[in-house]
């Protein structure tokens, strides 16, 4: 966790039949489906649209697959859905903070939690700092898979628990970060007794592991390879009796492309405290989360009255579906803003759009106001920035790129991009070879609103003078290529955290790697060092200055167009009690809904 203007007779006429063929379809769809009575009972019925692939938590990259991993394991703290704030969960309290002042980590910050007195694993040992420090084990072995999480610890030097009271521990810091606090208390925190049988990590302590992470020309010792080797097999991400976390909730089945079930776990022990966090309620008795990438077939659970809750609506099929009396009786809808950016993401490191200036002229292609009103139908906010306008630090000042064409034109020449050649495409000599400004549009094949971006922007940019081609692959050949820096651009749908951004993850050179989130190809050196700069800062005011040189620098170099912030859509069946819509990705909380 988390996904652009043309000539006006091709915006209107190609959307104005596709939104027609889509009315018409969902009507007569609608009409033609004959609805029937629920009889689903204490078990929730959530539509996923694409196959949650791990569900391991801390080697998936998958977003469907956190949306279950949510209900199985937990976390230290959690943040609140309304209120965006962390709060205690699998721990007592928000952490004691205190500067280091002496000793080897001397200008570092020590994070002290109490692990809740109630919290037991299913073999009924309960839950203590040993767990963290495991967790934390496994995600600095840098062979086990969990380099999503890998890269937000890297400020960890140590975790010491206390002898006396095993669930007391403490998190070094060896440095100040701003999101030391957050990136530690979300951590899924997983029990050794489960997933390392053999006491492989045992023989190695946290700083020895943080000096093994960061050290590229050493070989592992073999303890180290045989648990990455036993950490990622499948069983840990498909095998009931394997997967073990100590949340409410505990797999009963997964089936590849069809469903995952979730039990509610008998006497959990977070049971007595629904009073304490909304996260401690495990209100169904069961959650079926059935796999549905089409939306046809969507449509069809709705009216048949078969599925209670389905988000990423197609939004003019949202539209449409509010007007179905058989569907309102049954189901409320929702928007909500959500912690998301569509992208137009650039490859700068390509020979093409190596040159801020060409970049820029791409940027003046697109119309993000059109892309919403056509695409979206309305359900989306112009958002210009790299960051989401619920931030405080979002710079008002950056405005959308709109159409001009001119300005694009005049940006190609200046970077020296004329057509040559009479064949409408700008083409220039690039190590003494003559080269067309021909640019790859790589996209998931799956993604309507990718591949509609890409087609009115291919239009458009044909008018500057540049060829856009567009190649639709699977999803799984996008994250390959992603990994080779296959591509020229990109749209992607970024899902941010509650806190505070930490631009490294996304924009530092030191992320430009094969499973870094640099998919820019971005390296910067003043980039570089105000992201520093924003990492080391605590003072949120003087940080906030920061935060805006950055965004100003990145609207200038342009490795990406920020489009819109899209709203979440979501359908919600009324016999599931005080169900409403959160910011928070997925948009709704599943084990707060029952009859």
């Amino acid at each position: 966790m988390a996904y652009f203007t043309k000539n006006r007779l091709f915006t209107e006429g190609f959307f104005s039949f596709l939104f027609l063929f889509g009315f018409s379809f969902s009507l007569l769809f609608l009409s033609a489906c004959g609805g029937k009575k629920n009889d689903r009972g204490d078990t929730v019925v959530v539509r996923i649209n694409d196959d949650p692939e791990k569900l391991n938590p801390l080697t998936t990259e998958n977003a469907q697959s956190t949306i279950i991993l949510n209900q199985m394991f937990c976390t230290l703290l959690n943040y609140d859905a309304k209120t965006l704030e962390l709060n205690p969960f699998l721990a007592e309290s928000l952490p004691t903070i205190s500067n280091i002042d002496t000793g080897k980590y001397k200008g570092g910050v020590a994070y002290s939690f109490i692990i809740r007195p109630e919290a037991v694993w299913d073999n009924g040992s309960p839950v203590t700092g040993n767990d963290v420090v495991f967790t934390v084990k496994a995600i600095l072995n840098k062979l086990s898979g969990a380099n999503n999480l890998l890269s937000g610890i890297d400020f960890i030097r140590d975790i010491q628990v206390d002898a006396a009271n095993l669930k007391k521990f403490t998190v070094i810091s060896g440095k100040k970060y701003i999101l030391a606090e957050s990136k530690i208390g979300t951590l899924p925190i997983i029990p050794a007794y489960a997933y390392d049988e053999t006491h492989l990590m045992g023989g190695f302590s946290i700083p020895e592991l943080v000096k093994l992470s960061t050290d590229t020309s050493k070989i592992l010792p073999s303890p180290l390879t045989l648990f990455a080797q036993n950490f990622q097999n499948p069983k840990f991400s498909n095998d009931k009796s394997a997967i073990s976390g100590c949340g409410a909730y505990a797999l009963e089945e997964k089936e590849t492309g069809q469903r995952v079930v979730l039990t509610r776990k008998k006497n959990w022990w977070g049971e007595k405290l629904t009073t304490v966090n909304p996260r401690f309620q495990a209100k169904p008795v069961r959650i079926l989360f059935k796999i549905v990438k089409d939306e046809a077939a969507t449509l069809a659970l709705l009216k048949n009255d078969e599925i209670d809750i389905a988000a990423k609506i197609n939004p003019r099929t949202f539209s449409t579906l509010k007007t179905n009396d058989t569907l309102t009786k049954n189901y409320n809808f929702f928007t909500a803003p959500t912690l998301g950016l569509v992208q137009l993401g650039m490859n700068c490191k390509s020979e093409k759009l190596s040159d801020s200036r060409v970049r820029r002229a791409l940027a003046y292609c697109t119309n993000p106001t059109t892309y919403i009103k056509a695409l979206m139908n309305g359900y989306a906010t112009l958002s210009p920035n790299p960051f989401v306008a619920q931030r405080k630090y979002y710079d008002v000042n950056i405005t959308p790129f709109t159409n001009n064409i001119l300005e694009a034109k005049k940006l190609l020449a200046d970077a020296g991009w004329r057509d040559t050649n009479g064949d409408s495409t700008v083409d220039k000599k690039i190590n003494g070879k003559s080269t067309e400004l021909v640019l790859r549009f790589t996209f998931a094949a799956q993604n309507a609103v990718a591949k509609n971006i890409g087609l009115m922007l291919k239009e458009s940019a044909k008018q500057a003078g540049i060829d856009v081609e567009l190649f639709a692959v699977e999803s799984k050949v996008l994250l390959e290529r992603f990994a080779k820096r296959d591509y020229d651009i990109f749209v992607s749908n970024t899902t941010f955290e509650p806190s505070s951004d930490d631009p490294k993850e996304l924009w530092a050179s030191s992320s430009n790697t094969p499973s870094g989130g640099n998919r820019y190809q971005f390296e910067n050196k003043t980039a570089d060092a105000l992201i520093d700069s924003i990492r080391s800062e605590l003072n949120a005011e003087k940080r906030d200055v920061l935060y805006k040189k950055f965004q100003e620098l990145i609207n200038k170099e342009a490795p990406a167009v920020f489009l819109f912030s899209p709203q979440e859509r979501l359908v919600i069946h009324k016999r599931l009690k005080n169900a409403q819509s959160v910011v928070i990705f997925p948009g709704f909380e599943v084990n707060t809904l029952s009859e």
